[in-house]
């Protein structure tokens, strides 16, 4: 080959590295806030319902700015390379969003305004009420194209699954770049436990507001000298965001509160003060950080 060929093929740039560092920070942030996750899988599945990922993902989503612009053509180009290229689980099943999920060339005629994907407003759309279970549906197939990768089972002189690293890639960055920037404050993780009430919860204090993460175990029972409006309280807060695991619920999504102590109530079902009882794993209570801060 010419010199000049050599040259140019080599200024190809390449996303591969990128994506795999990119992922690792990513891990690394999983590991220091989570560490009770053995896999990677078990923390994706976590970050699907958790509400800092999501909420950055849905606010590119509905942005318009320069960022908006590069994430759209990512989502779009992610859209389209999956249909092109034979995406696979472990078990061989294809990796694809759900038939539902995806409209083709949807218009006004369609029984609801669909949102565009496409930053040009054609070709791919979904409904405004699917937006967060296409978010989660992204996720994991930016987890899966990350597993193809890893465990060599891709195809690397098809050059649809190199467009889906570099699109899973500008799909995940601005994400995490965002996040990132953000983290100002440090960030507390709380436990919440309750043997008798069946309680096993971790909460998240960064700043305002004090978060009850998602598959945490709250209290089913409800205490008697809860009040009748507390219990009504927390029963438009949970609003069907919980499964029923018979002597318990878990959380299936994060749980926002202005208020430590209604977060321990929340958790509970009980009266309860989070200020001096909560610690983190470093034995700081809520009171060490702010009350005496």
């Amino acid at each position: 080959m010419e010199q000049y060929n050599t040259l140019f093929e080599s200024s190809k740039i390449e996303y591969i590295t990128p994506f795999l560092k990119l992922w690792m920070s990513f891990n690394n942030r999983i590991k220091k806030d989570h560490p009770e996750f053995t896999r990677d899988c078990d923390a994706i599945n976590f970050y699907k319902a958790e509400w800092e990922i999501k909420k950055q993902f849905l606010r590119l989503f509905d942005l318009q700015s320069d960022d908006w612009l590069s994430f759209w053509v990512a989502l779009n180009n992610l859209v389209s390379n999956l249909m092109q290229y034979n995406l696979k689980y472990p078990n061989w099943d294809p990796v694809k969003y759900s038939e539902w999920m995806i409209l083709e060339n949807a218009n006004r005629r369609w029984w609801k305004e669909p949102i565009y994907i496409s930053a040009e407003k054609k070709k791919f759309q979904i409904l405004e009420e699917n937006k967060e279970s296409f978010f989660s549906e992204t996720l994991e197939i930016i987890y899966q194209v990350r597993c193809n990768l890893v465990h060599g089972s891709f195809d690397i002189e098809n050059d649809f699954f190199i467009w889906l690293i570099k699109d899973s890639y500008n799909i995940l960055y601005p994400i995490l770049n965002n996040i990132f920037e953000n983290q100002v404050a440090e960030s507390y993780i709380y436990e919440c436990k309750n043997t008798e009430r069946k309680v096993d919860a971790k909460c998240e204090f960064r700043d305002w507001p004090f978060i009850v993460l998602a598959w945490s175990h709250i209290a089913k029972l409800v205490a008697p000298s809860f009040s009748q409006e507390n219990i009504q309280k927390r029963s438009e807060q949970l609003n069907w965001k919980y499964e029923d695991k018979w002597d318990y619920l878990e959380l299936q999504e994060s749980v926002e509160f202005e208020s430590p102590s209604w977060a321990s109530n929340f958790c509970l079902w009980m009266n309860s003060n989070w200020w001096n009882q909560r610690k983190t794993k470093d034995w700081k209570t809520m009171s060490d950080i702010l009350r005496n801060n």
